[in-house]
Order: C-alpha cells, then structure tokens, then sequence
C-alpha cells in the first residue's frame, strides 16, 4: 500500500516522468467541479512512484521507478502547470520534494533550475475505485488496441438526445465478444472469438472517447487483464490502470441497418485507394454538403470526382475489380477514410446495392468478422 503522508524526496529520470504525466493527464476533464481534479496524485512507496489522475468518472493510474528515494510519501500539484515544467526541462533525473513544514508546496529541481509549485492535500484527491464483483477477461493490449481503433471510428462527436451513441457496445455471448458503434450514418461492428463462462451481464456500453485516449498510452507488448461490472469498466496492466464509468443507456439495434444482400463487390488497394480520396476532396468544399465524392464503380475502375462552384473540380480514377452493373454513389470522404486507415489488409472489399443503399467495407469477401456499414449523401 502506498502511505498517504506529506513528506516525500525523490528522484526520477525525465522522459519517464514526462511520459506518466502525459499519460495520467488524459483521465482530467477541461471542466473541473473540484480544484483536486484537475489535480495528479504522486505517490512514492517502495521505490516505486504511482502518479494518478481522476475525472471521478474516468481514472488513469501509471507507475514508474524511483531512480533515487530519500523519502517516502504523497502530494498532489496541477497536472498542467507540472507537464509544462518537466516538458521544459532537460533530460536526466529530477527531484521530486516536499517539506512537512511547509505543506502547500512542491519543489521540483534539477542540476540548475528549481521551481515551487502549489499543492493541495492528497487526503483530498478523490479514492480509486476498484474492481468488485467483476466479470474478467484477458487479451493482449495489441490486439484491444486494434478493436478499439477499428470500432470507435463510428462514435459519435455529440449526441446530447442519444447517449447510447457516444459508447461502444460489448455484447457478451457464449463463444464471442461482440463490439460495436454508430453515429447514426456508420456502423463499426467487429465480432471477436472469446470463451465467456458464468457471463450475468449480456451487454455494457462504453464512452468511446476515454476508449479511443486509452488506445494512444497503452504498451502494445504487454497483457491485460479488463475486468467489468454493471457500472464500470477497469483496465490493467503491469505498471498502468485505466477505470471508466459505464454510459446507463440502451444501445441502438444496430443489426437491422446491416443489408442482408449485395449485388455488387469491388476490390481494391487500400493505400492507393486512401491516397486517391485525399486528393479528390481538396476541391470538396461545398459549404452546405462538405467532403462530399462521387464515387463511379466500372467493370475495372473507379472514377472519384468532386466539384464546389466556387472553387473548381477534380476526378481520378483508380484501378479495381468491380462486379456488378455500372453505379454513381456519393459519399463523405472523411468516413471512407476513416475505415481505410484502420485496416490492414492491402486490398479491400467493398459490398454495394444501389446509389440509395448503404455500402459495407470488410477486409476480406467471406470474412464477416469485421464490417463497416456507410449510408450514402444525396447530392444535389
């Protein structure tokens, strides 16, 4: 356990420091209710220094060595003005120290600089909460990491009247892990073989945006064990914890959007394919409907066109595999861009019906494990 008293004199190696902090920091909201949350608790016991930062509905904990430990103790200071302080020093170990006598302050210092920084009790820095009553399951952070690029694509920026499309669905079945978002004109549903036993919950909804930050600080070659319950979900590795408060909402029925058929299939190269879309929409700036492409499928190509009065037009055409009668369909470049980024397979799949219908983007034909449904823009 790690003692909750005043006094602490550390030192720890820069980088390290610096990277916690960067960490730790993307658990503190923009909007504080209380002065302690835009706050991180640094705890150093047993040549260890646990630094954690809370939202009270989102917490990040990270653990680094201690390169030198004169005292063991706790306090807590603002996450931004310590980030900007180590940000702007040198690399090499920096002292971490606090006084007994003079409790509101924390020196930070190295060989040549010295800074005083205000603090506040760590007795007031809010408890972590901790797993109880959890359903648990373990996967490597590589492979969460992919789920979480390739599902939270299809989040939703804001939705004030329809919560539930903020999240990320996990659906719980017998012999698979069911994940899946929408915004309302996308779905991203990615189905992942698990072995669930004595599973109570069928389904919990997830913020997708605390998901997305967790992808960016987690090391990919560790395992992780997530463990969750009916309102929170917990991360964990060797050296980092992540908690998040579940979204108490219902989730869309997502399964009635999928078409059931296609009449057409085209191949092509998702690189090229990303770079061809890059280039049509510099001159998608209609104001009304922006990033908008023309997409025209033939038997062995693509031509991408787009036009703003005001601007000027482009078109490009791409080779690929089409099958299927001759179809113009228009979509937002940015959400076919979207998918692309997070696949990894050289050539991609894409399923139509009709320049009304929806698309579906997979990575493989037979393959259904992953797909990405995208509704079409009417243009003018």
């Amino acid at each position: 356990m790690f003692k909750e008293i005043r006094k602490m004199h550390i030192s720890c190696e820069r980088n390290l420091l610096k990277n916690a902090i960067d960490q730790v920091s993307k658990a503190i909201s923009s909007k504080q209710a209380l002065p302690i949350l835009g706050h991180i608790l640094f705890e150093a016991n047993d040549n260890k220094l646990k630094l954690t930062a809370s939202s009270l509905d989102i917490g990040i904990t990270c653990i680094i060595p201690i390169e030198e430990l004169r005292e063991e103790g706790s306090t807590t200071c603002s996450a931004k003005v310590i980030a900007n302080i180590v940000n702007s020093l040198p690399q090499g170990l920096i002292n971490l120290d606090t006084d007994s006598n003079v409790n509101s302050e924390l020196t930070v210092s190295n060989e040549s600089s010295t800074f005083k920084v205000m603090t506040l009790p760590s007795e007031e820095f809010p408890k972590s909460i901790k797993p109880q009553n959890c359903n648990s399951i373990n996967m490597t952070a590589e492979e969460f990491c992919s789920i979480i690029n390739k599902v939270t694509i299809a989040v939703a920026n804001s939705n004030e009247t329809r919560p539930s499309m903020l999240g990320v669905s996990m659906s719980f079945n017998p012999s698979e892990i069911i994940f899946a978002s929408t915004d309302g004109k996308r779905l991203s549903k990615l189905t992942v073989p698990y072995e669930n036993t004595n599973n109570e919950l069928k389904q919990i909804i997830v913020p997708g945006k605390p998901l997305s930050e967790l992808s960016k600080i987690l090391d990919k070659e560790q395992n992780l064990a997530i463990h969750y319950s009916k309102t929170h979900i917990f991360v964990a590795s060797d050296n980092m914890s992540f908690f998040c408060k579940l979204l108490d909402t219902s989730f869309p029925d997502y399964e009635r959007v999928i078409p059931k058929t296609f009449k057409s299939t085209c191949k092509v190269g998702r690189e090229s394919f990303m770079a061809t879309i890059r280039r049509v929409m510099i001159m998608a700036k209609d104001k009304d409907i922006p990033d908008v492409i023309k997409f025209s499928f033939g038997s062995d190509s693509i031509l991408l066109t787009s036009e703003t009065n005001s601007v000027g037009s482009a078109e490009e055409r791409i080779g690929a595999i089409y099958q299927g009668e001759p179809l113009e369909i228009a979509f937002n470049g940015n959400y076919i861009l979207d998918v692309l980024r997070v696949l990894e397979n050289e050539e991609i799949v894409i399923q139509l019906q009709d320049n009304k219908s929806s698309i579906a983007v997979k990575e493989n034909e037979d393959d259904s494990s992953f797909i990405y449904i995208c509704m079409p823009v009417r243009t003018r």
